[in-house]
């Protein structure tokens, strides 16, 4: 129907070319995402959830349920495209991703990271040139690592640290309770 390919069109003035060529009303917002808009233009300020948490860049040291979605807190971003999936901005602890590159990570930058469901790992995490993600397993923590390697078969990640004092590990996804690709940096202090 051309109405649904055209919505901005009238359906009276289609079929009987009498009244307003087009359709007043004001944009309709589609719900795709869990953040929320602030103000709207070519740029977008988004309310985005803070993960209370802090994702270290350094050694697994526990992760408990995430209590905090009762009473988050959250943090404006603008972004320039818009936003599918569940986004959470998480704040980095440690060094292990600072190697004094242009591309390290430095304690107290905030991410800005979308959440990798659970039903897409099995076709591939490592899917760009560097992938850095944040992991949050039951026991071990929460990490900012870069997969360097995905073994879909044995359901294994390996995970890099940048700075070259830290080792790679493995790590079994069966352990991992959530896997969010870091999109952005969101916020750096000067």
């Amino acid at each position: 129907m051309i109405t649904k390919k055209y919505p901005e069109f009238s359906l009276d003035w289609l079929i009987t070319g009498e009244g307003s060529m087009l359709v007043e009303s004001t944009p309709r917002v589609e719900i795709e995402s869990n953040v929320s808009p602030v103000r709207t233009g070519d740029l977008q300020w988004m309310e985005i959830p803070l993960v209370p948490y802090k994702a270290c860049a350094g050694v697994l040291a526990g992760f408990g349920d995430p209590i905090w979605q009762e009473d988050k807190q959250t943090m404006q971003v603008l972004v320039d495209q818009r936003l599918r999936g569940d986004y959470v901005i998480y704040e980095v602890y440690g060094d292990s991703m600072n190697d004094g590159s242009a591309q390290a990570f430095l304690e107290g930058d905030f991410l800005l990271c979308r959440l990798l469901p659970q039903s897409d790992w099995q076709y591939g995490i490592k899917k760009r040139t560097a992938t850095y993600c944040v992991i949050a397993t039951h026991t071990e923590g929460i990490v900012l690592k870069q997969v360097t390697h995905h073994d879909k078969a044995a359901g294994i990640i390996t995970c890099h640290s940048l700075n070259p004092d830290y080792s790679d590990y493995d790590l079994k996804l069966s352990e991992v309770q959530a896997l969010f690709y870091v999109e952005r940096l969101a916020q750096r202090e000067l």
